[in-house]
């Protein structure tokens, strides 16, 4: 019963933060169809957070409960003077947007009880191939600090260096709604799917006029997944097949068993020695991690440029106070990528200044027209890109001066190439709907068209680079569309068409370049797929849903689909079911796996229909989590805790994550990552290990103040790994070590 008043508390917490924030996003988005509601909680998060940001990061108030209370005030602060100065009625904007909002908000909670019930049955914060103990551990660890940044948890002494923005969120979240963090954290990962599926639903809805295209948007961008689930099930049920399709037969008794032992984990390596998930499955898997919360924030900017600049008054506005407060919520946006996921920030700078080209120059249907409209508001258009490029980074500075990152070292050049079927088995179902629209769109030019075909075959087969007979396409053709595209719906389909180069050149951008990181050869390009084709999928997915509804329902666009009933029609109607069918497969199976508890690949308990994600330690480790639990309720503020040193993805470092205590050194693989050779991963490690095994006391205190440890923690693991003699130095110098905590495999010293 206390979890679902838990549930109630955060819905609650998320639905005052958006209403808010209504009066403050319809100011900026009044001109779409939905006033802005959709993206109306997330602008709130983003807003909120980026307040409490401040405040902590510049020492003005401690984070905390009444900080969060300010950072409150202050976004209701700036909601009111928006409503004085422009004269909203809160009240009327409510009720003449009732049945939008009603229809979004059934939208929401629809997808929220969805997730609820995934998490539910698989809830738990593990640490097989999962980073949910780095994840938990940095929000712990903001929930103990007095300031920002706050103490990374794994290099005791250090401020975390990656990047901490949606662990903030949660963070936030878990002190205004008062759950407690092993249950928010669950509750932080069905609330980012129900974020993300109702900003994909607002901008799908507000591009097509449809609700029904504005469901099918979210269930391209949240859940649909590659073709290459059908791909398994067909080897299944068709095993000679094996010398074809090239995944692991599951042996199992029928079709319904498969479903729930389904090997998700093998379709993230459809690319040779990289790794690159569909959103729909990080979204499965819950991660409060930045690649993963940062697809709602993605879709919500994409929503906001398209309200506010594209369909808004954005360079019209006169009035110097509405002028600022737009300018000013745009770069703390914008900016905010630099302080969830920083992978992101330089595709929305680049997308802002294509969305601000787009908007200038709208009405424009010809060379001379475009070269003379050019002249006359390219000054505009500079104006405009450096103040929000400016503002972007300088409102987030110091996040970039305090980060110590070293895992980014530069672009490397052709990393690989990617190969076509690969490339298909991921987007095919995109890439068919949106080359249909091409089709539909300029059939009249098939001179154009063909050549542009052609020149894409020949420097394909020249360069090597394979998909570039897709990709060349999607660029030449999509950009003569948004030059000569003029309709009641030019708008709408020019921004589907920018969507479309977008995601086309952050493909070509994956081909011939990659960000030089942790990850040495051959798995080089690994984090720039994993990253970036998460980008493509959301610029793909919205231009794909979309694009069905002018194909559908405007029949103008072709001669072949005017007829209500035509065979063509019903041909090209089947692939698209049939594709969609096939694509639904793969997250439907991960979904049944999951809440069928199976333990596969992820350390799984199966049937614990709780959301709180520390119940299967009760079982597992009972002696860990009831130190754990002790250390939380007596032990408070940052402090630093010697345990173990960890190994990635393994059952180590528990205490430091589980807690928020920082440890001497944690997972030393993830620290090198981000601190590359500063990290000393292997001298903190070899000091750890001589502390505990050193029977000469002096030495061990010597190691004990280099690294300010205050407490020790003795547990199952450590005395696996270290010799008795060693540990026993604990107990005989009661004079050094104060034992503070005791049960039956759990010894805790607090250092005199």
């Amino acid at each position: 019963m206390i979890e679902y008043l838990y549930v109630i508390s955060w819905l609650f917490t998320i639905e005052v933060i958006g209403l808010i924030t209504y009066p403050i996003v319809s100011f900026t988005c009044g001109n779409v169809h939905d006033k802005g509601y959709s993206i109306s909680k997330i602008l709130g998060l983003v807003l909120l957070t980026f307040i409490s940001w401040i405040l902590a990061l510049f020492h003005i108030c401690r984070f905390g409960s009444i900080n969060v209370l300010i950072s409150i005030f202050l976004l209701i602060l700036l909601s009111v003077l928006i409503i004085y100065h422009n004269k909203i009625d809160p009240v009327k904007l409510l009720k003449e947007n009732k049945n939008t909002i009603i229809k979004s908000e059934l939208v929401f909670i629809a997808a929220f009880i969805i997730f609820l019930i995934i998490y539910s049955k698989n809830p738990n914060i593990s640490y097989a191939y999962s980073e949910d103990f780095m994840d938990y551990g940095f929000i712990k660890s903001i929930l103990r600090t007095e300031y920002l940044p706050p103490p990374d948890i794994w290099h005791a002494g250090s401020n975390l260096p990656y990047y901490y923005g949606v662990h903030l969120i949660i963070a936030i979240l878990t002190l205004l709604s008062n759950v407690p963090t092993f249950i928010s954290y669950n509750l932080g990962g069905v609330l980012n799917f129900a974020l993300a599926a109702l900003a994909s639903y607002g901008i799908g809805y507000n591009l097509t006029k449809s609700s029904f295209y504005g469901i099918l948007t979210a269930l391209f961008v949240t859940f649909i997944g590659f073709f290459s689930g059908f791909l398994q099930l067909s080897l299944f049920l068709f095993p000679d097949l094996g010398t074809i399709i090239e995944y692991r037969h599951v042996d199992v008794q029928n079709i319904f068993e498969w479903f729930r032992n389904y090997p998700f984990y093998e379709i993230n390596r459809i690319i040779p020695y990289s790794l690159v998930f569909y959103n729909g499955s990080v979204l499965l898997q819950g991660d409060i991690h930045g690649n993963v919360i940062s697809i709602t924030f993605q879709v919500a900017f994409i929503s906001y440029l398209y309200g506010n600049i594209v369909k808004g008054t954005f360079f019209n506005a006169t009035d110097r106070f509405n002028q600022i407060v737009k300018f000013l919520i745009l770069g703390i946006f914008l900016g905010f990528f630099i302080l969830i996921n920083p992978w992101n920030y330089p595709t929305y700078v680049f997308f802002t200044g294509f969305v601000m080209i787009l908007t200038l120059f709208n009405n424009i249907n010809s060379k001379e027209a475009f070269i003379a409209s050019f002249t006359k508001k390219r000054s505009i258009l500079l104006k405009y890109t450096l103040i929000i490029g400016f503002l972007s980074l300088i409102l987030y500075s110091g996040h970039i001066i305090l980060s110590s990152s070293t895992s980014f070292s530069g672009i490397g050049f052709i990393g690989g190439k990617t190969e076509l079927l690969d490339f298909l088995e991921m987007f095919l179902l995109f890439i068919f709907i949106m080359i249909t629209f091409m089709w539909f769109l300029f059939q009249k030019h098939l001179n154009e068209i063909i050549g542009i075909v052609l020149l894409s075959f020949v420097l394909a087969w020249l360069s090597g680079f394979q998909i570039l007979i897709i990709m060349i396409p999607l660029i030449l053709i999509s950009a003569f569309g948004i030059v000569t595209v003029a309709n009641n719906d030019h708008e709408n389909i020019k921004y589907i068409l920018l969507l479309i180069i977008t995601g086309a050149f952050l493909c070509l951008f994956c081909e011939f370049f990659y960000v030089n990181d942790a990850y040495g050869f051959p798995y080089h390009r690994m984090n720039t797929l994993m990253k970036i084709y998460a980008e493509v999928g959301i610029f793909f997915g919205i231009a794909s849903a979309c694009s069905l509804y002018f194909i559908l329902k405007d029949f103008s666009f072709s001669s072949i689909f005017k007829n209500r009933y035509n065979t063509i029609k019903t041909i090209w109607v089947l692939i698209v079911i049939f594709l969609i069918v096939a694509s639904i497969i793969s997250p439907l199976a991960m979904s049944l796996t999951l809440t069928n508890g199976k333990k596969i690949l992820y350390g799984k308990p199966p049937d614990l229909d709780t959301l709180n994600g520390l119940d299967y330690l009760m079982e597992e480790r009972p002696w860990d989590m009831s130190a754990i639990t002790w250390i939380e309720e007596n032990i408070d503020g940052n402090h630093i805790i010697l345990e173990a040193p960890g190994k990635a993805y393994t059952y180590s470092s528990r205490v430091s994550s589980l807690t928020g205590l920082s440890t001497v050194i944690g997972w030393v693989s993830h620290e090198r990552s981000w601190r590359g050779h500063e990290s000393q991963g292997n001298t903190r490690r070899d000091d750890t290990d001589l502390i505990y095994n050193t029977t000469d006391n002096n030495n061990a205190m010597e190691l004990l103040d280099k690294y300010n440890v205050e407490f020790i923690f003795i547990g199952e693991l450590e005395k696996e790994k270290y010799s008795d003699d060693g540990l026993e130095k604990f107990s005989d110098h009661p004079e050094y070590y104060m034992l503070i905590y005791e049960n039956e495999c759990v010894s805790i010293y607090e250092v005199q």
